[in-house]
């Protein structure tokens, strides 16, 4: 709990992609991330413009693969509130997942998963919310 609290207080979290790291989001941050169709993908990918998280602007337009193929994932399985930042029309390879959390509803204590854009919701409901991103980058 306590790194999922990191995260969703405004925390961003890096995670070098793969499929150990792919299964570390889906149980620690409870997703459903899934691998693209026929596991490793050759590339190459391409910067997704109006998308781009402030740290990748004057970053290259295409990631070419050379060598050991990366392991994507399947655009269709990124959580609501997803951005794609290389990727191909159904695969991931960078991407930047909004994580969320309110505080418990009936003063239970501790904090709960929300979707990024019921956040405004809950604060209306006085339950504090707050996001934060994890940037998964395949490799």
């Amino acid at each position: 709990q306590n790194l999922r609290d990191f995260v969703a207080n405004g925390n961003t979290l890096v995670v070098t992609g793969g499929i150990v790291s792919k299964e570390f989001v889906n149980r620690y941050f409870r997703y459903n991330l899934e691998e693209a169709d026929g596991g490793y993908g050759r590339g190459p990918w391409f910067k997704v413009h109006g998308g781009t998280y402030q740290a990748f602007e004057a970053s290259p337009n295409v990631l070419p693969q050379r060598g050991v193929s990366a392991v994507p994932i399947k655009k269709a399985s990124l959580p609501e509130g997803s951005t794609v930042l290389w990727g191909t029309s159904t695969e991931a390879v960078v991407f930047r997942i909004r994580y969320c959390e309110a505080e418990a509803p009936g003063g239970e204590g501790g904090n709960v998963k929300v979707l990024p854009g019921r956040c405004a919701a809950q604060k209306a409901l006085g339950r504090p919310c707050s996001c934060g991103s994890i940037i998964y980058i395949a490799d």
